[in-house]
């Protein structure tokens, strides 16, 4: 009988650790559900656009051609996603427009997708610690 009891107690055991590893499992898929989309747009200079997949899978396109960029592991995405939430970019104005910046330079943009919103913001210059740190990485990543 107690032999029975126990066989009962370890299989109750078994299945809650299973789901707990599948709730952890699937914790960690959530905050990988981030993807960026950073670049220039107009100015003077080739403009370029990249693409950090939810999965880490990378897409460069400058002007009219695609480059190759190996992808980044869902850690480092994560990791982006930290610093994006550290430098608060949710609270930055939509549009950055900093003193002295010549009409013909580019305007950086970071857009930000998760399952909740997504949210992109324009810099024209370079006045923006915030927005500078983050697009800085982001460039840095691909």
């Amino acid at each position: 009988m107690k032999a029975g009891r126990f066989l009962v107690v370890c299989l109750a055991a078994g299945v809650a650790f299973a789901c707990v590893s599948a709730s952890v499992a699937a914790s960690e898929q959530q905050r990988a559900r981030a993807s960026f989309t950073f670049g220039i747009e107009g100015g003077n200079i080739v403009p370029f656009t990249a693409v950090i997949s939810r999965s880490g899978r990378v897409t460069f396109t400058r002007g009219d051609r695609r480059l190759k960029r190996p992808p980044l592991t869902v850690a480092a995405v994560n990791r982006l996603l930290a610093l994006a939430k550290a430098e608060r970019f949710d609270s930055l104005p939509a549009s950055i427009d900093c003193a002295g910046a010549l009409p013909d330079m580019g305007t950086q943009f970071i857009t930000i997708r998760t399952a909740a919103r997504t949210r992109t913001v324009h810099q024209h210059g370079g006045c923006n610690r915030r927005f500078d740190t983050l697009y800085a990485r982001l460039y840095a990543a691909v």
